[in-house]
């Protein structure tokens, strides 16, 4: 995760003056999708007042203004906060990105986790907010609202729809490409054992060899609107940003299933292939690993322990640790896991995700 200065609001908390009821959509494809365009109201908030049914399993909302857009808080039907982004905002937990003001744009899904509390029939309340580059709360902003629910009876199997993209110099290097192709395939059955089938399309793009940051990307917003309202966008080029010693990064914490400047997840293959840019097994395994931990953080998966050791995922069976040693005896092969854990030996493979982070995977809306 990119390091990131927080904007924190100024104006005090006030219930908002009216909900905006959102349609729901018919379901197509197990997916039921809806957009709708509304305007904060004068506290500078926007509630969505979301219909539920008893096949409903899971929600996610895609908002896009020209503020920057935050969540605030989630309310059941019986009335009751059962998430408040004042719990989660400075805290030594992360649980979603959504709460956190530094985007046009805001993803959220819910439930997160299995011990979060499911959706059930009736009206559930959202409620986000438009904040100014001040960090005030601001009315009168209009916002585009996407909502895509899911309809799944089983949240121990699905499959997840990825368009790969490989820039020009990636695909015409063969090396580079048996490279991909195998990374692909080790990530197709490590997260096969775990019940989720990975469909992969495979398109060329027309973008430099470096890529661009997943943040405020009018080319990654381009390449995600030509799929599906289901799919996600992973990009293969040589670096990111030219930048040394990053091996890939996701957009939000979870990201999108329609196209926004967020909306991909990008990868180095040559930081993956080692200091000779030749990919031999171990770092093919590496660039499998990456593909899959970058893709975790999309579908909303955090580092169980940050590299500082100061702050954890939300999850419940990830440790705690607090030092390095520690963390690593406990979690080095956790696919989370924030760094790669190397010795003279090699790396050692980092495949594992707990029942918990599973979990968070499989009720991603776009895990079907």
């Amino acid at each position: 995760m990119i390091g990131r200065i927080y904007l924190v609001a100024l104006l005090i908390a006030c219930a908002p003056d009216e909900k905006f009821n959102v349609e729901t959509g018919e379901l197509v494809d197990g997916l039921r999708t809806s957009e709708s365009t509304t305007i904060s109201d004068s506290g500078g908030r926007i509630s969505l007042n979301v219909p539920f049914t008893e096949t409903d399993s899971s929600v996610l909302f895609t908002l896009t203004s020209n503020a920057l857009l935050a969540l605030e808080q989630v309310y059941d039907p019986d009335g009751t906060v059962i998430l408040d982004e004042a719990d989660w905002y400075s805290g030594d937990q992360f649980l979603t990105d959504a709460v956190y003001d530094d985007s046009n744009d805001v993803v959220f899904n819910w439930p997160i986790r299995d011990s979060d509390e499911q959706l059930s029939v009736g009206d559930w309340e959202f409620i986000f907010a438009t904040i100014d580059e001040d960090g005030r709360y601001q009315e009168g902003y209009e916002a585009t609202v996407h909502t895509q629910i899911k309809e799944d009876d089983d949240l121990s199997s699905g499959t997840l729809s990825l368009t790969l993209g490989l820039t020009p110099d990636t695909e015409a290097d063969l090396d580079v490409l048996e490279a991909v192709e195998a990374s692909v395939a080790c990530w197709k059955d490590m997260w096969g054992e775990l019940g989720l089938e990975l469909n992969v399309e495979w398109i060329s793009v027309d973008m430099d060899s470096s890529l661009p940051y997943p943040i405020a990307s009018t080319e990654i917003e381009a390449i995600a609107s030509e799929g599906t309202e289901r799919d996600i966008l992973l990009l293969v080029g040589e670096t990111v940003a030219n930048e040394a010693g990053l091996y890939g990064i996701a957009g939000s914490i979870p990201g999108s299933l329609l196209a926004t400047e967020r909306s991909g997840i990008v990868i180095s293959w040559l930081e993956n292939s080692g200091s000779d840019g030749v990919f031999n097994a171990e770092e093919v395994q590496l660039m499998c690993e990456t593909m899959a931990h970058e893709t975790g953080h999309y579908l909303g998966l955090y580092h169980p322990v940050g590299s500082d050791y100061l702050v954890w995922d939300a999850l419940e069976d990830t440790p705690a640790c607090d030092d390095e040693w520690t963390c690593e005896d406990e979690m080095s092969d956790n696919l989370m896991f924030p760094y790669p854990v190397c010795s003279s030996a090699g790396c050692e493979n980092q495949t594992v995700l707990s029942s918990d982070q599973q979990s968070v995977i499989q009720r991603y809306t776009g895990t079907l």
